[in-house]
């Protein structure tokens, strides 16, 4: 499938005008139409993402594939064929190992071919699954229901964290997880694993 900004580098080369590809997050679609195929088969992945000094994802999609980056979050591989509502994170499956790290790699050099904001986030940007995640679910704390989230922002965190309850559902708030993670970081500007911190 192609897009709008398609057309500019595809006019540019039918016309034999040269320019350079970074100036441009199209794909000239030029031979496809100057060849005698009826249909093409080439690969393609779009990429879409926030924009602004706090970029906070980014993602790419190539077929029926959806794979989102985000500071916030762990990363996210959809499969909209078999999930079209997106409840379903297919990232760690090893169904889709392959999908996945294809549209990783497309997605880390897309980051810098294209300017990409998230590219120059700082901190830490999960292109994996951490060894260690808070839990997403509620708890009950002094007879409430609480997530990892708003217990951090209390000022007990410490005191109650010394309890393993609270260190088995909210590890990295408590700092209790002393794991490195197998995969990829995205780390001031650079794709990284932990042995290169």
């Amino acid at each position: 499938a192609t897009s709008s900004v398609d057309f500019v580098p595809s006019i540019l080369d039918l016309m034999g005008v040269a320019y350079k590809r970074a100036d441009f997050h199209g794909i000239s679609f030029s031979s496809e139409l100057t060849n005698k195929m009826e249909m093409t088969d080439r690969g393609r992945t779009r990429y879409t993402f926030d924009s602004g000094e706090n970029a906070y994802w980014v993602c790419a999609i190539m077929q029926q594939y959806k794979l989102i980056i985000s500071r916030v979050d762990t990363p996210w591989l959809f499969d909209l064929d078999v999930d079209p509502y997106e409840r379903v994170n297919y990232f760690d499956d090893p169904n889709y190992a392959q999908v996945r790290d294809d549209l990783l790699d497309s997605l880390f050099l897309a980051m810098d071919e294209y300017n990409i904001p998230l590219k120059d986030a700082s901190g830490v940007i999960d292109f994996s699954t951490p060894a260690c995640l808070d839990s997403n679910n509620q708890f009950l704390m002094n007879s409430k229901p609480m997530t990892c989230a708003e217990f951090s922002e209390k000022t007990i965190v410490n005191v109650k964290c010394e309890k393993t309850r609270f260190q088995h559902y909210c590890p990295v708030t408590c700092g209790a997880c002393c794991q490195d993670s197998l995969g990829k970081i995205w780390f001031n500007g650079s794709l990284k694993d932990c042995s290169q911190l």
